[in-house]
């Protein structure tokens, strides 16, 4: 899930407040911190979520603070609104453009943990496409070193699986089978893999 698509979500009543360059980041888990120098907690695709209690008054601290998450791979800070969050400075939202950092509002009274599920939800998702992605990996080359499928079969359903095309040949040289797979703008993707 993008930062982008979890603000498309009415429920979780977010709101972008700066940074939409980084709209594309992923977002692979969400964390609640207070701490007032929450960046060794934060892992890359974090989304940090906070009240802003513990968020600073000068432009210079509020930079640092984008910046510092930012370098950890955060995908972006959501503040929640009329909490304690004192304002938001030019500067800060000028770093957050420059960066490309996601900073966004939390609607008053959306509760973190709603962003959280909605998060989880997405990740769980993600995790079982792939699961099941690399398992159609294994049946097609299972079939083909068993026999039950020729090489005609194997380089498509990789190439479909992989999006790339797939050149699948015999053990110790010969003729290659190449699977090709259409990228998204109709062109043959880059770097063939050779099974």
């Amino acid at each position: 899930m993008t930062v982008g698509e979890l603000v498309a979500m009415p429920h979780l009543g977010l709101r972008l407040h700066s940074g939409a360059g980084g709209l594309g980041r992923t977002v692979t888990w969400t964390h609640t911190s207070e701490l007032p120098e929450p960046w060794p907690w934060v892992s890359a695709g974090d989304l940090l979520m906070t009240n802003g209690m513990s968020m600073p008054t000068e432009a210079s601290e509020q930079v640092h603070l984008v910046e510092e998450l930012d370098r950890v791979g955060a995908c972006g800070l959501a503040l929640a609104e009329q909490m304690y969050c004192p304002p938001l400075t030019p500067e800060m939202a000028a770093a957050s453009d420059r960066l490309g950092f996601p900073v966004l509002r939390v609607a008053y009274p959306t509760p973190f943990v709603t962003i959280s599920r909605a998060v989880g939800e997405a990740t769980l998702v993600e995790q079982s496409r792939r699961v099941a992605g690399t398992e159609r990996l294994y049946e097609a080359l299972r079939a083909a070193a068993s026999g039950e499928r020729d090489r005609a079969y194997t380089a498509p359903a990789i190439a479909k699986e992989l999006g790339c095309p797939v050149g699948v040949g015999r053990a110790g040289g010969g003729e290659y089978t190449v699977g090709h797979v259409k990228a998204a703008r109709g062109e043959l993707a880059p770097d063939p893999v050779l099974v």
